[in-house]
């Protein structure tokens, strides 16, 4: 084995290498594109996005309903919450009155 005295020193032990030729041999630039294929994938792909934004707009809208049925409960569990109170506080003062 050499030492590394030798390698170091040496210009001519390894000679200037050209990495992206070495790496990519046989791999071409430029790749042929089959029309057929590249037509087929689009249109899976179109259909995919016009299914997946059917689905989302479906969603959305159950969310919607759901999101009305949701704040129609809210607005009227406050509102039942306010009578209570407005009628204790009418209950309070007549019996306060009273006494």
């Amino acid at each position: 084995m050499a030492s590394t005295e030798e390698t170091v020193g040496d210009v001519d032990a390894f000679p200037a290498v050209n990495a992206s030729r070495e790496l990519n041999l046989g791999v071409p630039e430029q790749f042929p594109v089959d029309p057929v294929s590249s037509d087929v994938a689009t249109a899976k792909e179109l259909k995919e996005e016009t299914e997946g934004r059917a689905r989302a707009k479906a969603q959305a809208d159950a969310a919607g309903k759901c999101d009305l049925g949701s704040t129609l409960m809210s607005v009227l569990m406050v509102s039942g919450v306010v009578v209570v109170a407005v009628g204790v506080a009418f209950f309070v003062t007549k019996k306060l009155k009273e006494a």
